[in-house]
């Protein structure tokens, strides 16, 4: 039988991590991302099984690429797309937002996905295809310093949902939570020079991040041993559900729980935000992490009710 799966984003983090627990599967896997060395590094590992196609998602030149390895792959028995490839830039506020940084973002978490997935549907459609597209709870939680992201997200989600509905009679298609993991986008959150780098720091100090190997076993489950009906039954799933966790969830591999009252600032965060400050940053910074239980109530209550589950991946 074989098997293809095509990873965007694969360089690093749960792509990388996916591309070799597939491989490990028996599933050969196109892997792409714009860093050279770490592609090489990465196909170093299975030399059989995993083709890279290095560039930029966004360019014609590398969808073609892709679309010539499927052609030569000739008959497939089953084709999966994660589109897992996205950018957390600009990291800013509103009116710090250039209109440059704003349409590149746009390109990467939105119209590249969409451009890919357009461009072998029918690939798709003629080999049991299933459509994994990776996302966030930032996509529903407005954050300040992470507006782009958050609009790229929302808009990637409808996305998801459309090819749901368009497509669902020839594809699978769903979405994907991952966790808060422990990847170079949750790095660079940490290095921005926004108050909500704050929320990131404290994620990783109070050691509640998913470490990518487990967050690739979640999604290789998802991906090859669900039924198809069971795939696509959900407009989206969630790591943190702990309903299929013993479908796949092996001894030792972790999820920590959501992050507590005490951890959701480090002691920088505590001294830096003024009192007036500090609730609003915390119950929209919290947004992006995932809050889902904020209660109406006043701010300082909401402010101890909020829930962090998961947020930039």
């Amino acid at each position: 039988m074989k098997q293809i799966a095509i990873v965007t984003g694969a360089s690093r983090g749960i792509g990388y991590a996916l591309t070799l627990e597939l491989a490990k599967r028996g599933v050969n896997v196109i892997a792409t991302a714009r860093s050279t060395a770490e592609l090489q590094t990465l196909q170093d590992h299975a030399k059989n099984q995993i083709q890279i196609v290095m560039g930029d998602i966004r360019s014609e030149v590398v969808l073609n690429q892709i679309e010539r390895l499927l052609k030569k792959s000739g008959n497939i028995d089953h084709l999966y797309l994660v589109n897992n490839a996205a950018t957390p830039y600009p990291i800013a506020s509103l009116e710090d937002i250039e209109r440059n940084d704003f349409i590149s973002s746009m390109q990467t978490n939105v119209e590249a996905p969409h451009s890919l997935a357009k461009k072998i549907k029918l690939k798709l459609s003629n080999s049991n295809g299933r459509i994994l597209n990776i996302t966030s709870y930032a996509g529903s939680h407005p954050t300040p310093g992470a507006g782009v992201y958050c609009m790229t997200k929302a808009a990637f989600n409808q996305l998801s949902d459309l090819m749901r509905l368009e497509w669902g009679k020839e594809i699978a298609v769903t979405r994907v939570i991952p966790g808060e993991v422990d990847t170079k986008m949750q790095e660079e959150v940490r290095n921005s020079t926004h108050p909500i780098k704050e929320f990131a720091l404290a994620t990783k100090e109070n050691n509640l991040l998913i470490s990518p190997d487990v967050c690739a076993a979640f999604l290789t489950w998802l991906l090859l041993d669900t039924q198809r009906d069971e795939f696509s039954a959900k407009e989206m799933w969630n790591i943190y559900d702990n309903t299929h966790h013993s479908h796949w969830k092996k001894e030792g591999m972790k999820i920590p729980e959501p992050i507590k009252e005490e951890q959701k600032t480090t002691n920088a965060a505590r001294n830096n935000f003024s009192e007036k400050n500090s609730v609003a940053q915390l119950t929209s910074s919290a947004a992006l992490y995932g809050a889902s239980n904020t209660k109406n109530q006043s701010s300082s209550k909401a402010e101890q009710d909020i829930q962090l589950t998961i947020g930039m991946r």
